[in-house]
């Protein structure tokens, strides 16, 4: 499913067979839509690790496609007492 400023291009459509699930994003911003697009890796990272933390068993992969290397974090928390404990510490 593809968007442009907001709206569908498109319906949702299925594209294959696969044992795996979930869902992957691509975010590319406009700057007909938003006044900054340009974003920080770190403050990113600092979200999403604070949202895997709060959605145990989520798998989120942060990737920086901007360089010339991409970087790419995995934000993956298994259970949710074991963030608690490694927070803590």
């Amino acid at each position: 499913m593809r968007f442009r400023h907001g709206v569908s291009e498109a319906p949702l459509k299925k594209i294959g067979d696969s044992d795996k699930t979930g869902t992957e994003v691509t975010f590319l911003p406009s700057t007909a839509t938003f006044t900054k697009v340009i974003f920080d890796f770190n403050t990113l990272e600092h979200r999403l690790r604070e949202l895997a933390f709060l959605n145990s068993g989520v798998n989120l992969n942060l990737t920086d496609a901007r360089g010339v290397e991409p970087k790419t974090v995995q934000l993956l928390l298994r259970r949710r007492i074991a963030g608690i404990r490694q927070m803590a510490r």
